[in-house]
């Protein structure tokens, strides 16, 4: 939306003392985050990047297109940096200072551009809010893949077998194995027994892992997976699987 959208030509004609247009070349910095919100932009011709590092973000903005609205409706510093990636970009600045003088003298005028303020500041969070339900939707799936299993009272489990995540390639190589509780771990043969925070290999969590619950408890077990790109280093995200174990008491058919 633009910000003068619901504008006549006379009310158009209205602004004129309350905004100016400046232009700018490739690589000009329009303001950095953290700074000071002092105005609101359109592009009239040319293009800008808004990127932040503190949210890891980028994007591109065209003709047409406005920024730096919370410099108008509110007090905050800055959120993103802008710079000019186009030569001769064309903006149309409001100073804070004259948006204030423009809402005593035409209140119609103002109601309008806060309209159409609120409206660009209601796309952003709603495009913000998808993201974050995607992203949160991967991290989700984003974990090792390990089966629960039942084992009986002071037996040895099946086969626990671990695999990456859907969205892991071949840089993972192996898993952490952490917070073992109610009973003890070993590889697939029982030759060894896995201790806290041990690193496995991709292989070994193939061929999967045994588990001993403690003497005569019933006390589920559990442990858990975080995928690795080394023995030493983790995938960043705390994106860790839990395997749970029932443990059953033996009948007399078993």
């Amino acid at each position: 939306m633009s910000l003068f959208d619901g504008l006549d030509d006379h009310e158009l004609r209205d602004l004129l003392d309350f905004y100016q247009v400046r232009t700018f070349y490739h690589d000009d910095v329009i303001y950095q985050e953290g700074d000071p919100s002092r105005s609101i932009f359109v592009i009239l011709a040319g293009k800008v990047r808004l990127h932040s590092k503190q949210k890891a973000f980028s994007t591109i903005l065209h003709e047409g297109k406005m920024f730096g609205e919370m410099g108008i409706v509110s007090h905050i510093k800055r959120t993103s940096s802008v710079e000019v990636i186009a030569d001769n970009t064309s903006l149309l600045e409001i100073r804070k200072t004259d948006f204030n003088l423009l809402l005593g003298r035409y209140p119609r005028v103002s109601y309008i551009l806060m309209r159409n303020i609120a409206a660009t500041l209601s796309e952003i969070i709603l495009k913000y809010d998808r993201k974050a339900a995607i992203t949160a939707r991967h991290q989700q799936n984003d974990i090792p893949q390990v089966n629960s299993i039942t084992t009986l009272k002071n037996t040895l489990s099946g086969l626990i077998v671990i695999n990456k995540s859907p969205f892991d390639d071949d840089h993972i190589t192996h898993f952490r194995i952490s917070h073992i509780n109610n009973g003890s771990l070993f590889t697939a043969d029982h030759s060894h027994r896995i201790k806290e925070n041990q690193f496995i290999s991709f292989e070994q969590a193939q061929l999967g892992l045994r588990f001993l619950p403690e003497d005569d408890s019933l006390e589920t077990g559990s442990f858990h997976v975080e995928a690795a790109f080394s023995e030493r280093r983790l995938k960043p995200g705390k994106l860790i699987a839990k395997a749970m174990i029932n443990v059953v008491e033996r009948t007399d058919k078993q």
